[in-house]
């Protein structure tokens, strides 16, 4: 025990203050301060959208609603999912040579339009040509808000800027299928006008908040590229192949594939095999479902920042380590309570992954190419996500659960090896001269 007179309370000081510190740690929005104001009405717009997104699963229940049938229906969504990897990587290129805010704009202002003439078209083969239209319009937002997130934010800051971005996503997400199950029980038509307006707000939100400060490039200015210059050593080149003439960018796909193709698992056949195999109800299903995006809400953001100074392979091979035990656990998963602990597991890689894998897209691209690194990168998840279903499903109905989680654990092991094993981005930054 300390004798001097101040020692007590030099030492109730110090606790006092790191309850403060404590307290500002566990505010998960206390990071996000000093993000630049275009992150915000990005987010903000995002928030705007995902709250309408809707049209797209009951898109099945209004095509059979309509006289088609299941198997139909079936190929018409996945015919948007193509179209949503062919957009990709269009709305990426496209975000290098008009602005990702431009692209952004536009993807809101058609697809919006189309949404609310959905309802009104007929006819089999103009149904699917609307569809595509659609799919090809709507998809090009997610690489160029990614774009757009990227140049705005500041290199140290993109991690939580993504976080943001993704909480937005995840909050809009989570309002939107309940909103969309009670206009279905009212008029079908109406989720298509509700999903295209607010997809228009949010492209009002954007314009009238942007307004005046795109300059003459039609996009916001890279942040690293506008407050010091940067240059970025073994970038990927340009070539006749653009990006995937890189080896690293190309190893960084291939890994994001794989383990798209098991983190999918979660919207078809984690669903199968919990519902008609373990016999869990769908209410049940939709708790699991409802627990992973709250808990992507409230942990993301923090936990983004904590390891905001990890090298991003680093936390990308985490994190795939992660979604492939938690998804592989699945066949111990017998229970409601085994279960959530299995998607609390996956939820922890998804919040390491996501985030950490759209910095590094842009650590290792240059300004001038980041949108068209975005797009492909988007575009590996969009197959992921078409790929997913199809060997899910097909590896449950021919060799039963257990394998099918097995082979899911080991196929997201060689993904985790592929992303851990990248090459940090190797960066030097120079202040900008007075």
């Amino acid at each position: 025990m300390s004798e001097e007179p101040g020692a007590d309370i030099e030492l109730d000081a110090a606790q006092a203050t790191r309850s403060r510190r404590g307290w500002r740690v566990a505010n998960p929005w206390a990071s996000l301060r000093g993000l630049p104001r275009e992150i915000w009405v990005l987010c903000l717009a995002t928030l705007v959208n995902r709250v309408g997104t809707m049209a797209l699963l009951f898109l099945v229940l209004y095509l059979t609603a309509r006289g088609w049938t299941a198997r139909d229906a079936g190929l018409l969504v996945s015919a948007y999912g193509v179209g949503s990897v062919i957009a990709s990587p269009l709305g990426g290129r496209l975000s290098d040579r008009i602005g990702a805010h431009r692209v952004v704009l536009g993807s809101l202002v058609f697809a919006g339009a189309i949404l609310i003439l959905y309802p009104l078209v007929d006819g089999r083969v103009a149904i699917f040509a609307v569809t595509m239209l659609w799919s090809l319009t709507a998809e090009a937002y997610r690489p160029a808000s990614f774009t757009l997130v990227s140049h705005a934010a500041r290199p140290e800051q993109r991690r939580a800027a993504f976080a943001a971005h993704r909480a937005a996503v995840n909050i809009g997400a989570s309002l939107g299928p309940a909103l969309g199950g009670f206009l279905a029980r009212v008029a079908m038509p109406a989720l298509f006008v509700v999903d295209g307006l607010t997809s228009l707000a949010a492209a009002a939100v954007l314009w009238f908040a942007n307004r005046g400060r795109e300059k003459h490039t039609g996009a916001i200015a890279p942040a690293d590229v506008t407050t010091e210059e940067t240059r970025e050593t073994g970038a990927p080149h340009a070539g006749r192949l653009g990006l995937l003439a890189d080896r690293r960018f190309v190893r960084l796909l291939i890994g994001v594939l794989l383990l798209a193709t098991v983190f999918f698992q979660v919207v078809s056949t984690l669903a199968l095999d919990l519902v008609r195999g373990q016999g869990m109800s769908e209410s049940s299903l939709g708790l699991l479902y409802a627990l992973n995006a709250v808990l992507v809400v409230l942990f993301e953001i923090p936990l983004s920042v904590r390891l905001g100074a990890w090298p991003a392979p680093r936390a990308l091979g985490l994190g795939a380590l992660f979604i492939s035990a938690g998804i592989g656990a699945t066949a111990f998963a017998h229970d409601f309570l085994t279960a959530a602990v299995t998607v609390v597991v996956w939820s922890v890689g998804e919040m390491l992954v996501f985030p950490s894998g759209s910095s590094y897209v842009s650590e290792i691209t240059s300004a001038a190419r980041r949108g068209e690194a975005m797009g492909l990168y988007t575009a590996a998840f969009g197959a992921g996500f078409i790929l997913a279903p199809l060997l899910g499903t097909w590896a449950l109905g021919r060799w039963g659960a257990d394998v099918t989680w097995a082979s899911a654990f080991a196929l997201g092991c060689v993904a985790a090896t592929m992303l851990v094993r990248l090459d940090a981005p190797a960066r030097e930054v120079v202040p900008s001269a007075a």
